[in-house]
């Protein structure tokens, strides 16, 4: 899949070349300006990405680039979702539009509340507890989330601060999850939470 990239990164590239050369031979040839060079191109790419200046009239095979893959999420998840976090971030230096259908996608694929809805009816309500109480979320839920990846059959791994073990314990099973003791433990759970 990382080819895939290498050539929209080239042909990115290549339209920005293309509409700075179409551009320099218009100003070369209406007034003495520098000749086109590669450290010229160069700074005129950092240029175009640091400022937002209107858009340039592209050819017939960049326009169906920019507008039938670019901007189709259909199309751009297929592929995001091959690509490293990596990848993604450089891709997002080639040019506006590929920046936003990237962050465009990132909103989705990175949105911890559509995560966390398979173990808790109410996310944001946990993620509250977790703001309050320091709880960490570990093991394979995290690294999904991250890989952007899903386990049908993964757990969910807390670490609470003793200190508020009582109270996470509480809105879990309040939530619907049930206390199961180890051979070692009480069978009620007020008891087992406040043992050491």
């Amino acid at each position: 899949m990382l080819w895939i990239w290498k050539r929209i990164c080239d042909l990115v590239v290549l339209v920005r070349l293309t509409l700075f050369q179409s551009e320099a031979s218009t100003t070369t040839s209406a007034s003495a300006s520098p000749s086109l060079s590669l450290s010229n191109v160069v700074h005129d790419i950092h240029h175009i990405q640091k400022i937002d200046t209107p858009p340039q009239p592209l050819n017939r095979a960049s326009e169906l680039f920019l507008d039938y893959v670019v901007v189709n999420p259909v199309i751009y998840d297929t592929i995001f979702d091959a690509s490293s976090a990596e990848a993604l971030i450089r891709l997002m230096r080639t040019c506006h539009t590929i920046r936003c259908s990237v962050k465009s996608y990132f909103m989705h694929a990175f949105n911890i509340n559509r995560h966390l809805a398979r173990y808790f009816t109410d996310p944001m309500a946990f993620r509250y507890l977790q703001a309050c109480t320091g709880t960490l979320i570990s093991g394979s839920t995290a690294l999904q989330f991250f890989d952007r990846s899903f386990y049908p059959e993964s757990d969910l791994d807390l670490y609470t601060p003793t200190s508020w073990r009582l109270n996470v314990g509480h809105f879990l099973v309040g939530d619907g999850y049930h206390f199961t003791p180890n051979p070692h433990q009480n069978t009620n759970f007020e008891i087992a939470i406040s043992e050491p």
